[in-house]
This record gives C-alpha cells, structure tokens and sequence, in this order.
C-alpha cells in the first residue's frame, strides 16, 4: 500500500491464483484513519512553519532600513497571518467534525478533485482625464499585490511598486497551481495597496512634519505639536501597512481556457484616499483540469459477454477507466503500444444495473448509453466479488463526477507548469487599452479617410507609453500605456472579450 501524488492510498489488491489471475490497482479510500491523521500532522507542520516566518519576518521588519526592503517583509508578514488565519480555521473545522461524529466522506470511492490554473492577471484602472495626460492634480502613488485563495491554499504574487496616474492596468505575470480542489470550490482574488505620500504632500514623513511645524509656528507651540506628532506616530505598529481595497470570488462556472473578464468588489476603507481607482473589473484566465479526465481511475481485467440468440461467450479483456470511456486491450501490454478495440462511453447519461446479468456469470453488470435515441446495452463480468464491487462503485463515481463538473470537464484546458515568468523592466507587456477599440469604423470610407479618422481618434501610443520598474527578484513588471480612460466604456459592454 503506497501513497501517490494526490495523497491517495494506492491499494494493490492481489487475487487468488486459482484463475492465474493477475493484480488489479485501483485508487480506493482505504486507510481513511491513517490519511486523516497524516493531513492533520501536515496541517500542524504547516502551522508550526507559519509562526516561524512570522517570528523572523517581523524581526527582518524592524531592521529593514530600506522602504522597499520594509515593503516585501510587511507583504510577506501580511500572507503568513492570513495562511495561519486559513489553517487555524481548517484545524478547527475538523476537529468539530470528529466531536460530532460527521466524517467528511463514508464513500469507498472518494470524488474526483481537480487542478485549478489562475494566471494572467489584469487589473484595469481609471484615472481622471486630468490626472492622466496633463500630469497634474493625483499626485498619489501605490504598491499592489494579490494573494490568491483556495481553500488553505494561499498564493502571493509579485509586489508592483510605484502604481500611478501613469498606468492604465496592472498586469501580474504570477501563476498560482492548486491541487486536490473540490467541484464546490471558492476562487477569491484580493487585492492589498500600501499609499505613498507625494513629495509634495506635507504629510510625507514625520520629519517633514516637523519641520514644517517648527518653521510655521513659534518654539514653544512647536515643540507642543512636534511632541503629539511623535506620541500619534509611535502608537502605530512598526512597518508599512497594506489595506485590502478590493476583492472578487470565481467558482467552477467561471472557468474557461481563455482570459475572462470578472467583476471587482470595492472594500469600504475609513479614508478614499487610500482607495486605487479601480475599473470595477479585473481579468485573468482561471482553467480547471479534474482528475478523472487526466488520470486512470480503475484498471485490471473484465469479462465482455456477447450474446446471439441464446448462445453466449465472454472475452477476457485489459480494461482502463478513464476520461469518461472504458477502454480495452486484449492484453495488459498493450496499453502502451496500441488503441483500444473496445471503447464504451461512461458519463452522467451512463445507466449501470448491478443486477445479475446472465446466470452464466454471476458477477456481471450492465452498463446502458442512449446513442442516436437507441439504448445499447454492453454486459461486463467481473473475475471476483471483490473485483465487481470495485468496478461498479468506480463506474457509478465516474459518472457522478462528470455530472458534478458538468461540460467543464469535457473541455480540455491546459495547465501549464508554474515556472520563473519575471520580466525585465525594459520589456513591456499591451496595455488593456491598447487592446480595445475607441470606435468602429465605417467600411465604405476610402483608405485615406479612414487612416485620418484612425489618427485624429487614437493616442499615439510612442509617445504616451510608460511602464512601472521591475525590483530584484520580488517585483514583477507592469505594463501601462497613456490612454484616455474613455475606451473602458466601450470595454466593459463587452465583457467577455479575451485579452492575451
């Protein structure tokens, strides 16, 4: 009994040799006493792990000189309260389950997870026409990041500094992986911004305040001011401080395997001025793979009994279950070298009868497709009671989970590998408003009137392109172009657009 990547027990079942049978491996919930305390050990390790990040990360913060240096070690700070905030309450769930005496699965077959692929990742912004290309009045400038969550699962992404009236979007090349999610499962992307004062604002830095007190106002009542100034600035916790400004929540509906366009939720924050000017929309491409599509389920030898009139026969056949079809080989060898003679489609219209279906072969069962308004009715015959009650309980689990994942798993989307996808600063990415059209324009106009009217509509987008700096190894790069924020109007009544 060995454990596979998916943290099943892999179970090989070895049956009598009576019939020079051979193994049959299937993927069962055996051993369900020894995973529940392996996950809660796990979740413990991880708990453990979290307070030790948190510990060196607030020590790395109090001696942080530089505001960039300071800036990672509050958003690092920041995700590891909230992943021990995830697994505290994880914790706490299971432990409650037990007192209740509800366990979380009494099936012998455990429902089909899925990978889930979150990347691409844009997040529009609109700014005042003022504010954008007159390069005046907003002065304010921002530092963004996402942590993206499932479940206990919590991904941060890269850090994007110096966010301003400049950009148009922000773009996160960050890709989160996550493993083993439910069909029922919560996508929330939040969004947290720490604001920088201008250099023109008085209130900077505490020793601007200073200095401008003491060369306002006389030595005494500047002392008094400069003093309350120090008592209110050494109550606030050590650091810079992100607030979540926005949220949104994807489910398994939302999925798709291009970049779609989803609503944003503001938060309500005590000051606006802390608020990034957001579109009320972000886009990113979420793509879920289950894996009953990618991965075998159930595999070893079944009878295929042919009837003609009252003659029967039954072949003995190499047998796969996998992505909603049983596949078969005349020998086991053969998986690897040759297509299946054989293929009966097992999906939600799939009826399986476990009654008796031929006196000859008291292990048999039925399993029934409608193709073309016709039922077609295949018997299959099992070599073991044990065998035939793994086969029908795999089948029946097969198709209630593509009745689960509905037409999503019917649709192939890739899930790339995670890997280092930071930019250089240099290069840069199309803007959001690059990609949308101002207007359309008429087609029976001449060559040359179109291209005037082209010009005299469109920005040219040399010389109002501009794009935020990289850092070392924990920012990304963000791409930005000098638009007028009026094309958004005509991008958010086309929603579903795909962005590359």
């Amino acid at each position: 009994m060995i454990g596979d990547h998916h943290g099943r027990i892999r179970k090989t079942v070895t049956l009598p040799k009576m019939a020079s049978q051979p193994s049959v491996s299937v993927f069962t919930t055996g051993g369900s006493e020894t995973r529940k305390g392996n996950a809660e050990y796990d979740l413990e390790h991880k708990i453990d792990l979290e307070i030790k990040m948190r510990e060196g990360t607030a020590k790395l913060l109090a001696a942080c000189k530089h505001p960039m240096q300071s800036l990672e070690a509050a958003k690092s700070l920041l995700t590891s309260n909230e992943r021990m905030t995830a697994y505290m309450g994880e914790l706490q769930r299971r432990k409650s389950n037990e007192k209740t005496g509800n366990p979380e699965s009494s099936n012998r077959v455990s429902p089909s997870t899925a990978r889930v692929a979150v990347s691409d990742i844009r997040i529009p912004l609109i700014w005042k026409d003022s504010d954008h290309f007159k390069n005046k009045g907003d002065h304010r400038k921002f530092s963004v990041f996402c942590l993206l969550k499932i479940g206990t699962e919590i991904y941060d992404t890269a850090l994007i500094n110096n966010v301003d009236r400049s950009m148009t979007d922000i773009c996160f090349d960050d890709m989160g992986i996550f493993n083993q999610v439910p069909a029922n499962f919560e996508f929330r992307l939040e969004i947290y911004s720490h604001i920088f004062h201008d250099d023109l604002s008085i209130a900077s830095t505490p020793s601007r305040i200073k200095k401008k007190i003491s060369s306002s106002v006389s030595r005494t009542i500047g002392r008094k001011l400069a003093a309350s100034v120090k008592d209110e600035l050494n109550s606030i916790d050590i650091g810079p401080k992100f607030e979540l400004v926005a949220h949104g929540t994807l489910c398994v509906d939302d999925t798709d395997d291009e970049v779609k366009t989803h609503d944003l939720m503001l938060e309500t924050l005590e000051s606006s001025q802390h608020q990034l000017p957001f579109f009320g929309q972000f886009c990113c491409r979420l793509a879920i793979q289950p894996d009953f599509i990618s991965e075998e389920r159930l595999s070893g030898f079944l009878g295929v009994v042919s009837q003609v009139g009252n003659i029967s026969g039954c072949r003995r056949l190499w047998c796969s279950l996998k992505n909603l079809k049983l596949s078969f080989w005349p020998k086991a060898e053969d998986f690897y070298c040759m297509s299946p003679i054989l293929v009966i489609p097992v999906n939600k219209d799939t009826r399986l009868r476990t009654e008796v279906a031929s006196c000859a072969y008291p292990r048999s069962f039925r399993l029934v497709n409608v193709v073309n308004g016709k039922a077609h009715e295949q018997i299959l015959a099992a070599d073991s009671d044990l065998d035939h009650a793994q086969w029908t309980e795999n089948i029946r689990q097969h198709a209630r989970d593509h009745e689960t994942w509905g037409v999503k798993a019917e649709i192939l989307m890739e899930i790339p590998s995670p890997g280092p996808s930071r930019f250089p600063g240099f290069l840069r990415q199309g803007s959001l408003y690059e990609q949308t059209r101002i207007t359309e324009l008429d087609e029976s106009k001449s060559h040359s009137n179109s291209c005037t009217e082209e010009d005299t509509l469109r920005v040219s987008p040399t010389s109002l392109r501009s794009r935020s700096s990289s850092t070392s190894s924990a920012t990304s790069s963000a791409s930005s172009s000098r638009r007028h924020f009026l094309p958004f109007l005509r991008y958010k009544q086309n929603r579903d657009i795909a962005f590359s």
